[in-house]
């Protein structure tokens, strides 16, 4: 794995990846120029199957025509058994959270 490949995608615990879209975006973007993009969704492919919960950011990207063959993976990844987490459904589930009574951890700035 190249140093760009770190940019975009990183093993946040032992079986959890977090892959940011819009960095995906700009690599897929590199890729197109020096024709190496099946080389770049075959390693994010080969990542997805060593892992079994994926967080995503960015996801706004995914609209972007460039990502389409993301959504092919994450199908295959979610019939596998995977976890996909979006931050928008991350956000979700904490304001649920807190609506059932539940008190999140307060985020406090360093002085």
């Amino acid at each position: 794995m190249n140093r760009r490949d770190f940019l975009f995608l990183r093993k946040a615990h032992g079986d959890t990846a977090e892959l940011s879209c819009e960095q995906l975006f700009m690599r897929c973007v590199d890729s197109t120029l020096d024709g190496t993009t099946s080389e770049l969704f075959g390693h994010l492919e080969q990542t997805l199957a060593r892992v079994t919960s994926l967080h995503l950011t960015d996801v706004e990207w995914l609209s972007c025509e460039e990502l389409k063959p993301l959504d092919v993976m994450l199908m295959r990844f979610r019939e596998r058994g995977g976890l996909v987490i979006s931050a928008v459904e991350r956000s979700k589930n904490l304001a649920t959270a807190e609506g059932r009574g539940f008190r999140l951890p307060e985020i406090r700035k360093p002085r």
